[in-house]
């Protein structure tokens, strides 16, 4: 199975996936918008790799559709509440993916982590 077919499985909704590689010195596309799910796709990324950690820490493996769940709701109140609130929501939903509050919390503030220390990636 590919990534795209595994995706859409875990969804249970149709898959497109586009890479688009520029190489150095050359131009990529002029800015444009659109008209596709993007968003959604960003979280399901997202919850991928927050699985990953949370599966190392704890040894188990939450149901994808749980934790993306999570994310969703979590990626919301990022929205109306100050700097960290959608952390703090993951890490209040740890009953749902019978997760201590420990490692809740470490796999959040990793989670975190890593995702910033991408950006810096050049």
């Amino acid at each position: 199975m590919t990534f795209g077919s595994e995706l859409a499985a875990e969804l249970g909704h149709p898959v497109q996936i586009n890479a688009y590689v520029t190489p150095p010195q050359n131009r990529g596309f002029a800015p444009h918008y659109d008209v596709h799910d993007v968003f959604v796709l960003q979280i399901a990324l997202n919850t991928i790799r927050w699985r990953l950690i949370l599966t190392y820490l704890t040894g188990t493996k939450s149901p994808y559709y749980r934790l993306f769940g999570i994310y969703y709701a979590s990626t919301f109140f990022s929205q109306i509440l100050p700097s960290v609130g959608g952390d703090v929501v993951r890490v209040l939903y740890r009953r749902t993916v019978n997760s201590t509050l420990g490692s809740m919390a470490i796999s959040v503030v990793l989670d975190r982590g890593v995702a910033i220390a991408a950006l810096h990636i050049r």
